[in-house]
């Protein structure tokens, strides 16, 4: 009895001991837990530091990779174009034996007429942004490698964004080559149903348009109400624009051809260009979908180009704009000294998976004196060519139903058709260049396109265009297949050609 009392008071008197013990272990426990939370909190701080402090990697298809400084102390963009197409002539003859001039830059001769199968890299460019500061300082480059090209600068300009203190401040800019285009209102290269540019049909060398020398000031996107607006001032130096030849067909190569995109005269004469474009969205901001497409523009040039450096310093053409086998409908040169006047302008409006475009240009020469050496003044007054274009493009289906689809939607199925016509006018005088039996001329095209969007930045696609000229000269209708028999002497008659192209387009 007395042992189990015993027993019993010991047993009483080791639980509380071991409880006490238990209880320490515990807290001991989730002191060293406590302490670890902690450390992992420091090197989680630690990591997200480290991590916010590198640089961060994006990309979008046509709009390129972009590394930029966590602080956006710097900003390094590449993107690259590539466009490849397949001219298919359905008129005209592959084999020699036409007449016709040869010409000296690389363009394709009469006797050599049309082909089909022809692989042509429309593009093929590289492109660099370099920027500072949250990119207020600006610095873009692009290189061009397309067929037939020497390799050369494509785009090269400074910028200031002033528009990053305030939206209503300009940014300025100095280019050489690059800058502002004349045109507003104009298809798309990556996701637009027409391939070319309209105003390329009425090509005018004493206009600058994609590559220039120059300086200036513009707001671009500016907001203005329910809209945006752009507006670009520019003092450029003058150089020729994409008005030479590129593989041609017809009369109107020759020795006094420049190569397309030339800017020969840009650094060797005080000629200078005065440029203006204005352009805006006025509805862009608001939901009302028949209004929010609307879309208008202009933009004029004025200069006075120089004589003393080339034939084709002040020169018009009516030219088609396949780049291999293009057809010179006109070819006027040596215009003569005065004042030269460019105008384009432009209206968009869409809805839904609907868009039509409207594109014009003008230009006029007022010519002071024919020759190079002023002896003849006066003798081709008159000079001039315009250009208008009605457009249509229509998103046909995608993965979303009947009626739906962009460019950014993949598996997305378009077409487009086009209307567009061109024309020309030597003035008092005749032209020269071997279309002297041609006064006047005017160029149509008909075009119907189908294209078809793998992913966004890349599709393909097919297009028809159905040339029609008018008043066209004898060597032209040799090398296009418009002259059937040996004895037809028909000077000036209309004539019809076809092309039906392949292209495919991939913007990285």
């Amino acid at each position: 009895m007395g042992l189990s009392f015993l027993l019993a008071a010991f047993a009483l008197a080791a639980v509380p001991a071991q409880a006490q013990n238990v209880e320490q272990k515990i807290q001991a426990l989730e002191q060293e837990l406590s302490q670890l939370k902690s450390e992992q909190i420091e090197l989680r701080k630690d990591a997200t530091a480290a991590a916010a402090a590198l640089p961060t990697f994006t990309y979008r298809p046509g709009n390129g990779l972009a590394i930029t400084a966590a602080d956006k102390s710097w900003e390094l963009r590449w993107y690259h174009e590539f466009h490849l197409h397949i001219y298919n002539h359905l008129d005209g003859e592959a084999e020699p034996g036409g007449k016709g001039n040869v010409s000296t830059n690389g363009g394709r001769a009469p006797s050599d007429k049309f082909s089909t199968g022809d692989l042509f890299l429309r593009r093929n460019r590289t492109y660099i942004n370099y920027c500072w500061s949250n990119c207020f300082y600006l610095v873009r480059w692009g290189l061009d490698a397309d067929t037939g090209e020497v390799i050369g600068t494509q785009t090269a300009d400074f910028y200031v964004n002033f528009s990053k203190l305030n939206p209503y401040f300009p940014d300025f800019f100095v280019a050489n080559p690059g800058g502002q285009s004349a045109r507003y209102v104009s298809r798309s290269s990556e996701t637009s149903a027409q391939v070319e540019i309209a105003s390329d049909m009425m090509a005018d060398s004493a206009a600058n348009n994609l590559s220039h020398r120059g300086v200036g000031l513009q707001w671009v996107n500016v907001p203005l109400g329910s809209g945006d607006f752009l507006l670009a001032l520019e003092a450029t130096k003058i150089g020729f624009s994409s008005a030479g030849n590129n593989a041609t067909v017809g009369t109107g190569g020759g020795a006094n051809a420049v190569p397309s995109g030339s800017n020969e005269n840009a650094d060797n004469t005080d000629q200078w260009t005065g440029f203006i474009k204005a352009g805006m969205r006025p509805f862009s901001k608001t939901k009302n979908k028949w209004l929010q497409k609307t879309k208008l523009g202009f933009g004029y040039q004025v200069n006075s180009p120089s004589l003393s450096l080339s034939s084709t310093t002040r020169r018009i053409r009516l030219r088609t704009m396949d780049r291999v086998g293009r057809v010179d409908v006109i070819d006027i040169r040596n215009i003569g000294g005065g004042r030269h006047h460019r105008f384009e302008w432009g209206f968009e409006w869409g809805v839904g998976p609907y868009l039509f475009r409207n594109e014009n240009n003008l230009s006029a020469f007022k010519d002071e004196f024919r020759s190079l050496t002023g002896s003849d003044p006066g003798t081709a007054k008159g000079v001039h060519g315009s250009m208008w274009s009605l457009g249509n493009e229509l998103f046909l289906w995608s993965p979303k139903g009947v009626l739906t689809g962009s460019g950014s939607t993949p598996h997305s199925v378009q077409i487009g058709w086009r209307f567009a016509r061109s024309q020309a006018s030597c003035g008092v005088a005749g032209c020269a260049n071997n279309f002297e039996a041609v006064k006047r001329a005017n160029l149509t095209l008909r075009e119907w396109d189908l294209w078809y969007y793998i992913r966004p930045g890349l599709s393909v696609g097919t297009w028809w265009n159905w040339w029609r000229s008018s008043n066209t000269d004898l060597d032209t209708q040799d090398a296009i297949g418009c002259k059937k028999k040996p004895n037809n002497i028909n000077e000036g008659k209309s004539c019809d050609w076809h092309t039906v192209n392949l292209g495919l387009r991939l913007n990285f």
